[in-house]
Parts: C-alpha cells; structure tokens; sequence
C-alpha cells in the first residue's frame, strides 16, 4: 500500500530530529494508539523502520518502551540485550503476544530468564487469555518451575491490570466474563498452591492488590491456610491471607461472629454503619482487633459523624506505651483519606 502524505512528511522528520523528539513521537504515538481499537490501529511501519535504521541507543530504547511494529521489536528482542528485552517485554502491546491467537511474536520460543517473565507479567496489556493461562499453568507456561511460577505471580501483584475494575463504558458480555475470569483464577490459586507460610505470604500480596473475583466462595479455601503457633496468641501465618479471601464473603452477623479474628477483622473493614448503628460498642467487645481494621473501613470516613466516633475510640484505646499509637494511625488514615476522597470532608470545618 502507498504512504499516505502524512507518513512520507514523518518519514522525513525521523530521519533528521534530535533522538529525544523521536522517542517523544514514539511516546506520542503510543498513547493515541492506546486510545484506538485494535483493529484500526497503525502499526508504523515505515515511521519504525526509519528509526530503527538509525542504529541509536536511546531511539531504540524508545522503541522498545513505545514502539508497537512487531517486525522492528523483533529485530530489538534478538540482539539480546537484557534491559532492552526487560523493556519490551514488559511495554510492548500484548506483551508481544498475537492478540488474536496468543502466539509469541518476538521470538520463536517464550523467555525463559525469571527477570524477563518477570517484566512479561508486568505488562499491563496482556490479554485476558495469557493471563487465565499463567494463573492455571497451562500452555504455554506449564513447564515453569514452582520457584518462576511464584516469581511471575509477584510480577503479577504488581500490574494495575489485576487492581483495575471492568470498564463498562461500552457493554460487551463475553469481555465482561472474560475479563472477571482473570480474578477468578487468582483467587482460585488459594484452593490450588502448596499450603506453605511462603505461598501463604506470596497469595496475600496478590490478592491484596487483586480485584475481588465474582462468584467465588471462599470458605473451603480459607479453611485451608491455618497453621500452627507456638502461643495460642501468636498470629499465624495464614492469618492475614484467610482476612483477605474473607472479603469475598458478605459483611454479615455471621461473618461478626466468626472466631477466627482473621475472619472478624474483614468484617471491621467492610460493615456499613448504616446495618450495624450501634457498631461503637465493637470497640469493647473485640478490643484488641477491631479498631485496627475499622480504620481502613471506608464506609466509616463518608460521614463527619461517623469520623468523629472513630477518633474518640482511638483517643480510648488503650495506650500502654503512651505513644499514642492509635491516635497516630488515624491520623495518618485520615490524611490518606483526604487526599483520596476530598469530597467526603466537604461539609467539615
């Protein structure tokens, strides 16, 4: 197919600009292509080629980072450079994926280095598909090792895909299903990994930045992750993971009157003070766990009156070492909160 005008005249530009308005255009670019469907998106051909043949360090680092011509990236991922790979790996669309089929297009074979996985599940555009099939192990990452698995799923933690709500701008039901799928399979790996502290350590961080799964009941899960202490005091190493999966559960009587603190303290970070009014008097019944968790409780910080309950329990709290531990974290909860949501703290002289 001819150029167009407008690519001839870029052409141009890209061959003589200085390497840092090349890597801005590139930059460019890449967000207006993030803003068009897939389908319709151009791949920038010539504009690549014309960069890539200019052989300069930081233009094919801008590559690498904004690029989105498979053929120029290819050419990038084979000289083999690990910080060049990390980049492209963790930046390029669909993590160099065939978006339409899953195969791997910058190489024959998958990375097989844990830091280059690891920067491939940084990516946060990779498909629903990829992602169901590294949570499963599945092909084609059924061979990884127990040690890269739990690597990649750290990766994982940390791709805001994972923390981002569906968009529901534009109604799709296989995308909507196909995009909750992913958190159900992350949540799922706690009926699946070895009952151990260190998976019971690596899920938490996971799914504390995860998206809560729909559909998923979470009771024979939790009830897998208990282990033994040396004092009946002493918090377990399952503990704050079985909190987390407990969010999966309604904010209930039920859930109140668990005996697993575990269990109690996702209740103190979720209730609605509208169904509990009386809910002040937690702070007695379960002194040493509740005010702990309410404090991350938004429901508790929407209204002024509500607010104010919760500084005057952390003013009652008991203070042994007098360094006002409660009454500190509060504040810094509050200013947090501030920061977030201003327009909860409207009304507030």
């Amino acid at each position: 197919m001819a150029l167009s005008t407008e690519e001839i005249i870029e052409g141009a530009f890209l061959e003589v600009c200085p390497p840092s308005e090349a890597v801005e255009w590139l930059k460019r670019r890449r967000e207006s292509a993030s803003k068009t469907p897939l389908l319709m998106r151009d791949d920038n051909k010539h504009q690549e080629e014309i960069l890539y043949l200019r052989n300069d360090a930081f233009i094919e680092f801008g590559l690498a980072r904004y690029g989105v011509n498979a053929g120029v990236a290819q050419r990038i991922y084979e000289r083999e450079h690990r910080g060049i790979r990390c980049t492209l790996l963790a930046s390029f669309p669909s993590g160099g994926f065939d978006p339409f089929g899953d195969r791997f297009l910058l190489h024959a074979s998958l990375p097989t280095d844990t830091q280059e996985l690891c920067a491939l599940f940084s990516n946060s555009t990779l498909s629903d598909s990829i992602l169901e099939k590294l949570l499963e192990r599945k092909s084609p990452f059924d061979s990884l090792s127990d040690e890269t698995f739990e690597s990649a799923i750290i990766a994982l933690a940390k791709n805001p895909r994972m923390s981002t709500p569906y968009d529901e701008t534009y109604l799709d039901g296989y995308s909507d299903y196909s995009y909750h799928k992913v958190f159900s399979c992350a949540w799922q790996l706690a009926a699946t990994v070895p009952v151990t502290p260190r998976w019971a350590s690596v899920l938490y961080y996971l799914l504390n930045a995860c998206h809560p799964a729909r559909g998923v009941d979470p009771t024979a899960m939790i009830r897998r992750w208990y282990f033994s202490t040396e004092s009946a005091d002493q918090v377990d190493a399952g503990y704050f993971l079985r909190s987390r999966l407990a969010d999966l559960l309604k904010a209930d009587e039920a859930l109140l009157g668990a005996r697993d603190p575990a269990l109690r303290s996702s209740f103190y970070r979720r209730f609605r003070p509208t169904d509990f009014p009386s809910w002040s008097k937690f702070a007695d019944s379960d002194r040493e766990h509740f005010l702990d968790s309410a404090l991350h409780n938004h429901n508790l910080w929407r209204a002024e009156s509500d607010r104010e309950t919760l500084s005057q329990l952390s003013w009652n709290h008991p203070d042994p070492q007098s360094d006002l531990m409660m009454v500190n974290q509060f504040r810094a909860v509050e200013g947090r909160m501030r920061q977030q949501h201003p327009d909860w703290f409207n009304g507030d002289e």
